[in-house]
């Protein structure tokens, strides 16, 4: 499988933003509480549009 096709198969390429949203709800290090805050602003920032640095 070359790159491309894997870049074409995520919900990125497909514009599936909820999916990542929830996605990088998912990956948070067994809940490690500066990555689960992080993620929530990275989730955030998918669904509505919004940037928080302050993460």
């Amino acid at each position: 499988m070359t790159c491309w096709l894997i870049w074409e198969t995520t919900p990125i390429a497909d514009r599936n933003y909820e999916g990542i949203a929830k996605e990088f709800l998912d990956i948070t290090n067994g809940g490690e509480k500066g990555l689960v805050k992080r993620r929530k602003a990275e989730s955030n920032m998918f669904l509505n549009n919004v940037y928080d640095s302050t993460h």
